[in-house]
């Protein structure tokens, strides 16, 4: 449920009932500006990931990233006196969401050490690719039409754009980054379809609240066997780029993305998560002085203009 980095709350239910869905509001300038800025958010994960990367040990990253999410969103919670509340059927699946959760995170995060920013962007962005192909075999109110096929042809050419001029250079076995950010795409088709269901009985920010907490523990876990807490040297950057990821990203935005999706249809407010790839791209290059390829400006606009195919 976290966000491009990894939040499938963007197919998620609004955050108090279902009646809410009825009620729906134009996209006006205010939501137009939450909108953008839940995708200017996205598009920082992945600058913030290499930033704290290079301040602390992986899995420490991962792991506080999803303490700081659970107690913003618990606050949250609070605040809005809204229930926490899991039926004992669904722990299991929750348990379930959290390893996931966990496994999509360590690709992302490891992908995003071994590559650039700007490419881990473009890469997980083609997410919607992945998600469309698994719903469409899991979940029987998902069918391809013509549309949807046109959209992942065109998303599936903006992957070969990114990813052939470096298989061409040199070779599929140097680009280990880039398959451990696809890789964590492809777990996010996974993640999302599997919350998909779920999220027909369970509301969403109680969800995303239980699996950082349980995530949150078995990433430190990892931390604590590969012998990372030990003689930690925290920095100023290094705390801003985590406080960035778990407060941000897998918190604030998924907040505003709910409460989006129960003012408006999902297919009028998805279209803004285009702008991230793009977006990515730019903060990439101004925060940290990435080049910017033109294989990888027309593989993120092929991405972005195929999920956004699907999506309409």
């Amino acid at each position: 449920m976290v966000s491009s980095s990894g939040s499938s709350i963007e197919e998620a239910a609004p955050p108090t009932t279902a009646s809410l869905l009825l009620r729906k509001r134009p996209v006006g300038l205010v939501s137009t500006a939450m909108a953008l800025g839940c995708s200017l958010l996205w598009a920082g994960q992945s600058v913030a990931v290499k930033v704290a990367l290079g301040e602390l040990p992986p899995f420490v990253v991962m792991g506080l990233r999803f303490v700081l999410a659970g107690v913003a969103l618990g606050l949250f919670a609070f605040v809005m006196r809204m229930s926490l509340w899991i039926a004992r059927p669904w722990v299991p699946w929750l348990l379930g969401h959290a390893v996931l959760l966990g496994i999509q995170t360590a690709l992302f995060t490891l992908g995003t050490d071994a590559t650039t920013s700007v490419k881990s962007i473009v890469i997980i962005n083609s997410f919607p690719f992945f998600t469309a192909l698994i719903c469409h075999h899991f979940l029987p109110d998902f069918p391809f039409t013509w549309r949807t096929i046109v959209g992942l042809l065109i998303a599936f050419a903006g992957l070969l754009a990114v990813f052939a001029p470096g298989i061409w250079i040199s070779g599929i076995g140097n680009q280990r980054g880039d398959w451990l950010v696809l890789a964590a795409a492809v777990m996010m088709g996974v993640k999302i379809t599997y919350i998909k269901a779920m999220l027909r009985r369970v509301q969403p920010i109680p969800v995303v609240f239980w699996t950082a907490l349980i995530a949150a523990p078995l990433l430190l876990g990892i931390g604590w066997t590969r012998s990372e807490l030990i003689d930690l040297v925290w920095t100023g950057r290094g705390v801003a780029a985590v406080a960035y990821s778990g407060l941000c990203v897998s918190s604030l935005a998924v907040v505003i993305w709910t409460y989006l999706l129960s003012w408006h249809s999902p297919n009028e407010v998805t279209v803004f998560r285009m702008t991230t790839p793009l977006l990515g791209m730019a903060l990439g290059w101004l925060i940290l002085s990435e080049p910017v390829s033109a294989n990888l400006i027309v593989g993120a606009v092929l991405i972005a203009l195929g999920v956004w195919r699907v999506t309409r």
